[in-house]
């Protein structure tokens, strides 16, 4: 999970962003991407991500919500931003692989170096993150979990 809110802290560009900003090379959209999640700008960030990335991390978000009974956000912009915090300064972006449509990037940031792979779209270049695999029910304890826990007592028993 660190490593998935890595990537998204360090990946994004708004329509209006991306249209008057370069994403025609894919560490210029990395960058981008990177300065508007430090913005806190979801909606250019979301634009920069690739539209599968798009897709999956709104039916993700949309479950996890669901599954904690409405306790966590359903917003998939505003899940984005909420590693914004994490975000640190890059210090080296080198790509280490680009053919027509896909690019691979390593990017350092905080001394630990991630792999991210970058996807060519009608757009120009976008950030293409893999959505974690957890069940959505481990995203958050639901809600009467979470109050227990806060009176000191012990869980419910999960229901099947």
């Amino acid at each position: 999970m660190r490593n998935l809110l890595l990537a998204l802290a360090l990946a994004a560009a708004a329509a209006t962003a991306a249209c008057s900003e370069n994403t025609s090379d894919p560490e210029a959209t990395f960058r981008l991407f990177v300065e508007k999640v430090q913005q806190r700008d979801a909606d250019a960030a979301w634009e920069l991500l690739a539209p599968a990335t798009r897709e999956r991390f709104t039916k993700l978000v949309q479950e996890r919500s669901e599954a904690s009974g409405g306790a966590l956000p359903d917003d998939p912009k505003q899940v984005i931003l909420g590693g914004a915090q994490l975000a640190r300064p890059l210090e080296k972006i080198e790509v280490v692989e680009e053919q027509a449509e896909t690019a691979t990037l390593l990017v350092t940031a905080g001394g630990e170096t991630d792999r991210v792979r970058m996807v060519r779209t009608g757009e120009g270049w976008r950030v293409e993150v893999e959505a974690p695999t957890a069940p959505p029910a481990a995203a958050a304890p639901a809600p009467a979990a979470a109050e227990a826990e806060a009176a000191g007592e012990e869980p419910p028993a999960p229901q099947r």
